[in-house]
C-alpha cells in the first residue's frame, strides 16, 4: 500500500475509514481500522522496521563474493605494493 503523497486529499469520514488513492494501483482504497499513533510512535515503529535484516539467498553468495571480490582488488598504480596492499598517506602525518 502506497503511503500518501504531499498534496494528496485524504477523507476521515466519522466511521474512522480512511480513504485514498492508491498511485500504483489506480485505484480508491479503504483502510477501516484506523488508531491513532504520536509522532514518538510514529518513529519507534519506524525505526522498528530497520531493525530487520535481510539476508542474501544463496544461490546468490558466489556472484556477490566475486563481484566484490574483483570491486576491492587493487589496480596496479604508483601506489601499488601487492594484491592486497597498497600505500597511503597520513595527512595527519606529513602535514598536508
Amino acid at each position: 500500500m502506497s503511503t500518501p503523497i504531499p498534496g494528496l486529499t485524504i477523507q476521515i469520514s466519522t466511521t474512522q475509514e480512511l480513504i485514498f488513492f492508491d498511485i500504483d494501483t489506480r485505484e480508491v482504497k479503504k483502510i477501516s481500522s484506523i488508531k491513532e499513533v504520536s509522532n514518538y510512535e510514529y518513529e519507534v515503529a519506524e525505526n522498528e522496521k530497520k531493525r530487520k535484516i535481510l539476508l542474501l539467498r544463496k544461490e546468490y553468495l558466489p556472484a556477490f563474493i566475486e563481484d566484490f571480490r574483483k570491486a576491492m582488488r587493487y589496480d596496479k598504480n604508483s601506489q601499488y605494493i601487492n594484491n592486497k596492499n597498497k600505500r597511503t598517506s597520513n595527512p595527519n602525518i606529513s602535514n598536508i
